[in-house]
């Protein structure tokens, strides 16, 4: 089994060093840093299989941390250790890219459990894309097209940028169109665990989904809202296809 690796990012330097051993006794190799310009050094020179960073830094941001690397479409799996007082930080974790949070004071069991989740749905997702065909795994609705073997989204041919998670939530919309969906179910469909986050995260999803697919954000015309109920992909013209090895 290949062994996995973390990088670490934590200013409190007796967290730190318990989190060192947890990762460690987990299977991990551990990196560990103090600062958001040494963990980017690292980066340039090291490809972790997961990272941990913590929201508040002394000094400076996980969150801005978490927000620069996804824009340099770094995409490797992050948890971020949260404020336990703060649902703020829990949800600009997950807008801003994190794939999962982590509320302090930590279980550091809790924390090593939930990166080993992360990484194992990553696989999974992975091999669902691997599909042997010319032109890989597409589905498409109108001008909207996801292509799973590049991972990205065109809207009209041209690539949208996406966090993993609007990725994921977009996903699951078009592989279920003309379906209503509340939001605990599209809450769960881009979780890997229950977890005690407001299910009106989803509204702020759907809002940056509408912004980044919609011609008229006023009127959408693919991500409805069902009034009572949650969401909905409304299938279009060209309607939806996959390529197949036939």
């Amino acid at each position: 089994m290949k062994e996995r690796s973390v990088l670490i990012l934590e200013t409190d330097l007796d967290l730190l060093e318990k989190l060192k051993q947890s990762f460690s006794g987990g299977g991990f190799i551990v990196w560990a840093e103090t600062t958001v310009r040494e963990a980017e050094k690292t980066l340039l020179h090291r490809r972790p299989d997961g990272i941990v960073v913590s929201a508040v830094l002394d000094e400076e941001s996980g969150l801005d941390f978490c927000r620069h690397i996804r824009s340099d479409q770094n995409w490797t799996p992050l948890i971020m250790l949260t404020e336990s007082d703060d649902e703020l930080d829990c949800v600009l974790s997950l807008e801003l890219g994190a794939d999962d949070y982590v509320m302090k004071p930590v279980r550091y069991k809790e924390a090593v459990a939930r990166m080993k989740s992360v990484l194992r749905r990553g696989e999974l997702c992975c091999t669902f894309t691997q599909v042997e065909t010319d032109d890989g795994m597409i589905i498409r609705n109108g001008r909207l097209l996801i292509d799973l073997n590049q991972h990205s989204v065109f809207v009209e041919e041209e690539w949208v940028e996406m966090t993993k998670r609007e990725f994921e939530l977009l996903l699951y919309l078009m592989q279920h169109p003309d379906r209503s969906f509340s939001r605990g179910d599209l809450l769960e469909a881009v979780s890997d665990v229950e977890r005690d986050l407001d299910e009106r995260i989803i509204d702020v999803f759907i809002s940056r989904l509408r912004q980044k697919i919609e011609p008229n954000k006023r009127n959408p015309t693919y991500i409805k809202t069902v009034r009572g109920v949650g969401y909905m992909m409304r299938s279009q013209e060209q309607g939806r296809s996959r390529a197949t090895n036939s």
